[in-house]
């Protein structure tokens, strides 16, 4: 199950959802996290239920090896949940959580533009008390070119707060133009962070020449974009380093281990004006609440018509609203987790070993216990 899991992250662009390890964020096994990651808390249940069903049977040295294996199992996770894995910060970041509530077919009213716009400049100048001001994912339906034309990037710049807004890019090469999903921060200078992993059929469309016929059916805005492949420098906002995720790029575990060794914490911008408020909102919140456990470092998640919410490095939930605005105080972190320092892959090669150990071990015994009968 671990290895499907881990193959769901990057077969065919990857869809990581639903790993079983996130049923246990609340559990002692999620101390498993700062060792191995999601993956680790995914081969804990997996080695817990395991145990469970082997302890129905009647062989009596089979139920003290289970009960052994389980009680390390969950020692261990324990174990993880009381270690201070980082030094956290004595300065706090005082953030204000922004979102509009514009549903996702307002947006994109042309009618509605100025409208929107000035409303979230609204927020932001009633916000300078703070460290940073956070907006989500393509807040407006303006491109960064049309707000550097609109002098919002010069107007921004003299508030005393730093502002993090999410807003698409076109970069233009010739005749060809490149669309990014992008973050911009305005601090000491303007900085950018432009998505990695695109939503498949919502931000493009694999095989788009032989798909065509799909998006005449099904209009989405935007649908046409890029991925960014290249290194990216973090974005620093009131002095602290911080890692950033669009949408749903904080389901993938490996996704920000690179960046977290320098970040100080975590950014999550989105748009969930695609679906009502429901499952699919708790699960994205255990998904975030897992990778602030994982790296130790708190998460701040701004989502249009979503939740607005701030969890620390223990992967709690310190605050949430579904209001406009949300301010919230959190303490930056510095050092890094084992899995941070790691990564997914020796996780992922470790876990494959402990596998190949325990099936040579089973086939090793069952053909002792097969010569032994013979024997007899």
């Amino acid at each position: 199950m671990v290895i499907s899991e881990w193959s769901r992250s990057w077969v065919l662009g990857g869809f990581p959802w639903l790993y079983v390890g996130y049923t246990q964020i609340d559990s002692w096994l999620s101390g498993w996290a700062p060792y191995l990651g999601i993956y680790g808390v995914s081969f804990a249940v997996c080695v817990s239920s395991g145990c469970l069903v082997l302890l129905t049977t009647q062989e009596k040295k089979r139920i003290r090896l289970c009960v052994s294996v389980l009680a390390a199992c969950w020692c261990l996770g324990w174990l993880g949940t009381q270690v201070n894995w980082v030094r956290v910060s004595d300065t706090p970041l005082e953030a204000s959580l922004v979102q509009g509530g514009v549903s996702i077919h307002d947006k994109w009213n042309i009618k509605l533009l100025e409208g929107h716009l000035a409303n979230y400049l609204n927020l932001i100048e009633q916000k300078q008390d703070s460290d940073v001001v956070i907006l989500p994912e393509a807040s407006v339906a303006y491109t960064a070119h049309e707000l550097a034309a609109l002098g919002v990037w010069e107007k921004l710049s003299e508030y005393p707060a730093d502002v993090l807004v999410g807003v698409f890019e076109e970069i233009q090469d010739g005749d060809d133009v490149t669309i990014y999903n992008s973050v911009f921060g305005l601090s000491e200078r303007l900085q950018t962070y432009r998505k990695q992993r695109l939503v498949p059929f919502g931000e493009y469309v694999p095989l788009r020449e032989q798909l065509a016929w799909l998006s005449n059916i099904v209009e989405v805005p935007q649908n046409n974009l890029s991925a960014y492949k290249r290194p990216q420098e973090l974005i620093t906002l009131a002095g602290f380093p911080a890692a950033i995720s669009i949408c749903f790029e904080d389901a993938f575990p490996d996704l920000l281990v690179d960046s977290l060794n320098s970040a100080t914490f975590i950014v999550n911008v989105s748009e969930d004006g695609w679906f009502r408020k429901g499952l699919i909102q708790r699960q994205r919140m255990q998904m975030s609440r897992m990778r602030s456990t994982e790296a130790a470092r708190p998460m701040l998640k701004v989502a249009n018509f979503g939740t607005l919410a701030a969890i620390d490095h223990e992967g709690d939930l310190i605050s949430r609203s579904d209001r406009n605005s949300l301010d919230v105080k959190v303490y930056p972190t510095y050092g890094a987790t084992p899995f941070i320092y790691f990564g997914g892959s020796w996780v992922m090669l470790l876990i494959t070993g402990v596998l190949l150990l325990g099936v040579i071990y089973i086939s090793v015994r069952k053909r002792s216990n097969e010569n032994q009968g013979s024997k007899a």
